[in-house]
């Protein structure tokens, strides 16, 4: 079966361009919070510290600061966020117990990435088209990308234990699926099967899933299950694992792709032991499909969206401003800061001299802006 795509990404309706200075940037290099920490160190300081080989699953370090999303059940409509090369942390229960293993959650970004339905509450969606990031591989024609993936949601499930050798072949937005019995000495099985989404996970994620290895634990190394539960960081599986052939490095591999809602995974059988299994930078790839940009060309402090913290930074907000900011929400303009007592026609012209403070979302309308104002 082939279909050719040739639909144009649109800027999202609901696009979050939330963007903090090149400065903050700089300083956003670590979890934003003990939560954010706790969750991190579990798995990614051992592997910091060179003491696990394997994936990072997390990333090395945060790639932005703490962020403010909304989201319509969360306290105030907004939740705390912050991206990480391989997923985004998020926080929507505050009042929730901050040790319980659900606390902190990563996104459902593949799902996004892959649909273009973009979720804002829990019952509430955006429609937006699913983005062109490549998924595994270089940047190629011939590597597969979100909306590529989005064409074989509604492939047939395989049963427990089948062969995998199906191949997805990629031509641009052009695919192709077919049978290659050239894979069946990596042999590869469809190992276990999920009601919830009705797709088997391919074994080797299966086992990464519920592999042991090296963790933090109250800030000693302890060995135990890589996830207290196996659909914790990557979600339940929304797609079959396929076979591509891509450069990687600029060496052609072949990779098995398995995307599930919150992750997609490869396995690369010439990879090293403890890298043949690895999550792809998908945090990486929903802020750019959310925000336009990547995630280390950040500009300036959006009045809608921002922290305090991040509010500080713009001229004559200190601490005390920067909350009656949050309280007056939303802006309209830079000019609109002036409902917010204490805030004048000076300061606020002092802000604009400065050119930090910006406004690029409207919540009331879901409206972008797409310059500055």
């Amino acid at each position: 079966m082939r279909l050719s795509t040739r639909a144009r990404v649109l800027p999202l309706i609901l696009v979050v361009v939330f963007l903090v200075s090149l400065q903050l940037t700089a300083l956003a290099t670590q979890p934003a919070n003990d939560a954010f920490y706790r969750t991190w160190e579990r798995t990614e300081r051992p592997v910091s510290d060179q003491v696990a080989n394997r994936t990072w699953m997390w990333g090395p370090v945060a790639t932005t600061g703490p962020i403010t999303e909304p989201y319509l059940e969360a306290p105030g409509g907004y939740r705390q966020i912050q991206y990480f090369d391989k997923t985004r942390m998020e926080i929507n229960n505050p009042l929730a117990d901050p040790y319980s293993l659900w606390f902190v959650t990563n996104g459902l970004l593949a799902k996004e990435l892959i649909t273009g339905d973009v979720q804002t509450g829990h019952l509430t969606r955006v429609q937006t088209e699913p983005s062109r990031s490549q998924v595994a591989g270089d940047r190629h024609p011939d590597s597969p990308t979100y909306l590529t993936l989005s064409h074989v949601l509604d492939e047939p499930t395989r049963p427990e234990g089948t062969l995998i050798t199906e191949q997805l072949l990629i031509d641009g937005d052009d695919y192709e699926l077919t049978e290659s019995d050239e894979f069946e000495d990596y042999n590869v099985i469809a190992y276990y099967h999920v009601s919830e989404t009705d797709r088997t996970v391919a074994e080797p994620f299966w086992e990464f899933m519920n592999s042991t290895g090296i963790v933090r634990e109250d800030g000693i190394n302890v060995r135990g299950r890589l996830f207290e539960d196996p659909f914790f960081a990557t979600g339940f599986p929304i797609t079959a694992a396929y076979w591509v052939h891509v450069p990687v490095g600029g060496n052609w591999r072949d990779v098995l792709l398995q995307c599930f809602e919150r992750r997609c995974l490869t396995y690369t059988p010439e990879n090293p032991d403890g890298w043949q299994v690895e999550a792809g930078n998908i945090g990486r790839h929903y802020h750019e499909f959310r925000y336009g940009r990547p995630p280390d060309v950040l500009e300036c402090v959006e009045l809608n969206l921002a922290t305090t913290f991040d509010l500080t930074r713009i001229t004559n907000i200190g601490e005390s401003r920067a909350q009656a900011i949050m309280d007056h929400r939303p802006f309209e303009s830079v000019d609109d800061l002036q409902r917010v007592p204490g805030i004048g026609p000076v300061t606020v012209d002092r802000i604009q001299d400065q050119g930090l403070a910006c406004i690029v979302y409207d919540p009331e309308t879901g409206k972008v802006f797409h310059q500055p104002r």
